[in-house]
């Protein structure tokens, strides 16, 4: 099978590795140390079977995603999809429903590989262990005896929240979920509600706080209540005003992709298993 991988970071590049022991393997736009490096994107489609777009797939809708030394050179999906072979197969992490119109425009298959529960559970878990990672070399206290918060009580928050209290750190969790918080308190933290059309209001005397969800809670108002210079841990994505946080003073650690950044090897690893059961599954049908 001839895969051609455009775009990604250090988990791209561990798949791409892992792909490389019994496929044919094209690397396009991504990071140093990727086998089969080539230049153009002819070079890269040239009698391809399939097309390795990074998780996420794409920002912008526009580009695939790729490390900044790439920004430049990196082709457009449009580019890419309408240079690529007859029913070429596409597959992607968090596409987009245009992407996928736009690929299924020119006649190729396309599939969303981030979908399984055990591949997100596994990047939840490398997730909440980097944050625990971040946190213990942010802040200035050790974690035992020290009062943090996790909003939401997703697959992120159900792995770190163990991670934190075995560190001995006092554990307050917020979710709108009365499941949820009660499966928080089974692993001894605290639990409040998130109540609709209410704003946010978190406990005194915090020293950090994993947001887990992608919802739009901490605006001005909440972030005023706390403690400046307290870091606030993004994790999942959207969930705060940053205008506020940076007039409040509220660090706001870097948190995008925290697999790839931390533990690339596990993450890409993880990210190739669920890519090659795909794959077989798909070879028939397709190739």
């Amino acid at each position: 099978m001839n895969i051609t991988f455009i775009g990604g970071d250090a988990r791209m590049r561990t798949v791409a590795d892992l792909f490389s022991a019994h496929d044919s393997v094209r690397s396009f736009c991504l990071p140093k140390g990727a086998p089969s490096p080539v230049d153009t994107l002819f070079d890269a489609l040239h009698m391809t079977d399939v097309i390795l777009l990074p998780l996420p797939a794409t920002r912008d809708n526009v580009h695939p995603l790729c490390e900044e030394e790439y920004r430049d050179s990196i082709p457009t999906l449009h580019e890419i999809f309408s240079r690529a072979p007859d029913e070429t197969l596409v597959l992607g992490g968090h596409l987009p429903h245009t992407v996928k119109e736009e690929a299924q425009a020119y006649g190729l298959p396309i599939f969303d590989y981030y979908g399984s529960e055990l591949l997100l559970e596994k990047n939840a878990e490398a997730t909440a262990e980097a944050a625990l990672g971040m946190a213990i070399t942010t802040i200035p206290v050790v974690l035992r005896g020290t009062s943090v918060a996790v909003i939401g009580g997703g697959r992120i928050a159900r792995a770190l929240i163990p991670l934190l209290r075995a560190c001995g750190a006092h554990v307050y969790v917020y979710a709108r979920d009365l499941t949820q918080r009660l499966a928080a308190e089974e692993m001894g933290a605290a639990a409040f509600p998130i109540l609709p059309d209410h704003p946010l209001r978190l406990a005194r005397g915090l020293r950090a706080v994993f947001s887990t969800v992608p919802a739009r809670l901490f605006d001005a108002a909440t972030l005023s209540s706390l403690d400046r210079g307290v870091p606030l841990f993004d994790l999942g994505g959207d969930a705060v005003d940053r205008e506020a946080a940076a007039l409040y003073g509220i660090p706001l650690p870097p948190c995008g992709a925290l697999p790839g950044r931390y533990a690339p090897e596990s993450a890409g690893a993880f990210l190739y298993d669920e890519i090659n059961s795909i794959l077989r599954e798909k070879r028939g049908r397709f190739m």
